[in-house]
């Protein structure tokens, strides 16, 4: 997961254009009766209600609009699908920020890091359409809530109930998050990853306990010999070469920093980051000044953010 960019400003105007937008999408099921034909966003009742009580309680940051990665190297489907949609954008952006919480409030942030990269993992395979992000951004931000609020559950056999407008009073306010919701969130998403097409859903706990199975992580590399592993560079691609390869060692911990070395055809880098590696410095070898060294900050997209989340997550072998 759980990752976090900026938008350009030059759409600075147009994001304040997509806020009110958004703003109407939300508020609009609360107007009075005498409006109700104001309501033609497109958007379930239901969900404007939740995504309003979701709001109202967490005091709606006034930041911004905008993903929580930056928009201009979004590479996957499902990137593309948040970054041209307003109210995907916005949870994504909040969903972020819970993160950061949620991690430095873990008491072990490895295993943190990479149960949640497992979670962003399941996300970018079959998550590609609107309805299953809106699904899994709702269950993913109240399971990271849960955490913070030292809730816990035991994972279970869980129900489907099927979420539609009958779920909702037609006269009532939004309603606010209820325990047994906040629980259920914290094994919603071991649910979605057996059910891939699981539709848009709530669910139920029930009372007797099942062991979930771990999803193990793959790493991104396309071969593997002698501690060098290659990867695809499709940033790089070209008419000539539309998948330029890199070979990368990992170094280890340097100076408690994760460090690889990347040949590329242009010349040797090395990628270093801290433990939470909310940026990566990037050093131009054999690096005789300051003008060959560049930090940038962790868009979880790039290829650098790629190989570095590989090492972090224990599937680079350290190499001399």
């Amino acid at each position: 997961m759980p990752s976090f960019g900026f938008l350009h400003l030059r759409h600075a105007h147009e994001i304040m254009n997509q806020r009110q937008r958004f703003f109407a999408s939300v508020i609009a099921p609360l107007s009075l009766v005498g409006t109700r034909h104001r309501i033609a966003f497109g958007v379930p009742d239901w969900r404007r209600r939740l995504l309003l009580a979701s709001l109202l309680a967490s005091g709606f940051a006034t930041s911004a609009f905008g993903a929580s990665f930056n928009c201009s190297k979004a590479g996957s489907v499902t990137e593309r699908i948040i970054c041209g949609d307003a109210e995907l954008s916005h949870l994504d952006d909040q969903l972020g920020k819970t993160y950061k919480q949620a991690k430095a409030k873990a008491s072990d942030r490895r295993e943190f890091a990479v149960r949640s990269d497992g979670f962003w993992r399941w996300r970018e395979k079959n998550c590609q359409t609107r309805e299953c992000l809106l699904d899994w951004y709702r269950q993913r931000q109240l399971a990271l809530d849960a955490e913070l609020s030292g809730v816990s559950a035991p994972p279970g056999t869980l129900k489907s109930l099927p979420a539609s407008a009958s779920n909702v009073a037609p006269d009532s306010v939004a309603q606010a998050v209820t325990p047994e919701q906040v629980q259920a969130a914290l094994v919603q998403v071991q649910k979605l990853m057996s059910e891939p097409n699981h539709g848009n859903h709530l669910f139920l706990v029930s009372a007797a306990p099942q062991p979930v199975p771990s999803v193990p992580l793959q790493p991104h590399y396309v071969s593997a010999a002698d501690g060098e592993y290659v990867y695809e560079d499709l940033n790089e691609a070209t008419v000539l070469d539309a998948r330029p390869r890199v070979m990368v060692r990992y170094r280890g911990k340097v100076h408690g920093e994760y460090t690889l070395e990347v040949q590329k055809k242009t010349g040797r880098v090395r990628y270093t980051c801290d433990s939470d590696c909310a940026y990566i410095k990037q050093l131009m070898l054999p690096g005789y000044g300051l003008h060959d060294l560049d930090v940038v900050k962790n868009d979880h997209a790039s290829l650098a953010s790629i190989m570095m989340r590989d090492a972090m997550n224990g599937l680079l072998v350290e190499s001399e």
